[in-house]
């Protein structure tokens, strides 16, 4: 990694565009350490605009914030319609949601040209934090204006060179790739997917998620009895926790098999989901989602497991819950690299989570700060948290190593001071 900036006014004169379409105050990874990372960039001397959609809770602040020393400017966009509200046969419905989904990614790419054209500033950065079928035209005019364009992979399997290649008008997108003047990498995997399509190299960064350790740190025991009588969670309970918005990606299926499974050998344990889990807005989400969400608490009900499962919904203090619980488990299905497992180590928690096509392996070393679970076997997770609670030592030991390594390769310090290295030497070049 490259060292940090020693001088605060070092990124005095660059200005940086952020682009993403999920921004605070939605529920989003990608928003979330957009706005970490902005907020040092702006420390460090950077004028940092972001721009992002005025759609979801979005329209409950107003278009244009000043928010942690960057500017937030949120952009008005055909609307998305779900495939549920459409008046049509299923087929000709998905057909129509398709052209609907296509239309909002389009118009959001005008708005941001349209605001960039009116207030680019020379020289500077614009950073994609995700790249779809008409991020292409960014990276065009981008380059026009004199900006050094920036594209950041998010997720395996959605936005990765050979998915996207995959995709209709998925060549458009892979050429992005090629024209921008630098790509970020979150994990090896992604590296891997960018090095398969015959991409330059010389354009990739790898640069990880981070954590803010002085917000996400480990608690004594007394402050965490305190934090959960803070909470209404129960200061006896062994808590096991989940971060992320609940539906099939994040594997929540597994978590409630697996947590039905231990909670039958142990009366201690509980359980905390936390994240959005209300999908009852059918203006904004698929039936299915909702469906999905009362399939998992049927079964936690029947295994008369209600009382000890607690689904918080959207929360703003994450870091509390984590600091309120005994171990971490993400059985998801599919990343790019997942800030919630970095947080959880980060507070100290011994984590159990999926191998997430190897992105686990960046940040886990298996049996030293957590366990890599190989598969979808709900049995495979239960039998892993039932080890630690089994092994309170081991457990122990593994929450401090799991710090440890958070401390030393994730800290947000240092991954702002990546991308402040990277957009320095683009503008010097």
């Amino acid at each position: 990694m490259n060292q940090a900036i020693p001088e605060k006014t070092a990124g005095s004169q660059i200005s940086v565009f952020a682009i993403l379409r999920r921004y605070h105050p939605d529920f989003s990874g990608a928003g979330r350490q957009a706005r970490q990372v902005s907020a040092r960039l702006a420390k460090e001397g950077f004028r940092v605009v972001v721009l992002t959609q005025w759609e979801g809770r979005a329209r409950e602040v107003s278009r244009e914030q000043f928010l942690d020393g960057t500017r937030v400017r949120r952009l008005s966009v055909v609307r998305q319609v779900p495939r549920n509200q459409l008046p049509f046969p299923d087929r000709l419905s998905s057909a129509f949601a398709l052209v609907s989904a296509l239309l909002n990614r389009a118009s959001f790419v005008l708005s941001c040209l349209w605001t960039m054209l009116r207030t680019a500033a020379q020289p500077g950065i614009m950073q994609l934090y995700s790249c779809n079928e008409f991020t292409f035209f960014l990276v065009l005019v981008s380059r026009l204006l004199g900006l050094h364009p920036v594209i950041r992979m998010t997720l395996m399997g959605s936005d990765d060179p050979v998915s996207l290649a995959r995709r209709p008008l998925g060549r458009l997108a892979f050429r992005a790739f090629a024209a921008a003047d630098a790509v970020v990498s979150l994990s090896t995997p992604l590296t891997d997917s960018y090095l398969a399509a015959g991409l330059d190299p010389r354009k990739l960064a790898q640069i990880p998620n981070g954590v803010d350790c002085d917000q996400f740190h480990p608690v004594s025991h007394s402050e965490k009895r305190r934090l959960r009588g803070h909470l209404g969670l129960d200061s006896c309970a062994c808590y096991i926790a989940f971060v992320g918005t609940a539906y099939a990606r994040k594997g929540v299926d597994i978590l409630v098999e697996a947590f039905v499974r231990v909670a039958e050998r142990h009366d201690e344990v509980s359980l905390v989901i936390v994240g959005p889990s209300d999908f009852s807005d059918t203006r904004r989400y698929r039936p299915e989602r909702s469906q999905q969400v009362a399939a998992w608490r049927e079964q936690i009900s029947k295994a008369r497991l209600a009382a000890r499962v607690v689904w918080t919904g959207e929360v703003q203090d994450v870091a509390a819950y984590l600091q309120a619980a005994d171990i971490f488990c993400f059985p998801s299905r599919r990343e790019g690299m997942p800030s919630a497992v970095l947080e959880a180590m980060a507070v100290g928690l011994p984590v159990v989570v999926s191998s997430m096509d190897g992105i686990a392996a960046d940040f886990v070393d298996s049996g030293q700060d957590g366990y890599i679970v190989a598969g979808e076997d709900p049995g495979l997770y239960a039998e892993r948290i039932m080890r630690f609670l089994s092994n309170p030592e081991e457990m122990e030991n593994m929450g401090r190593n799991a710090r440890q390594r958070v401390e030393r390769e994730f800290s947000m310090g240092r991954v702002s001071s990546e991308y402040a290295n990277l957009y320095r030497r683009l503008v010097q070049s």
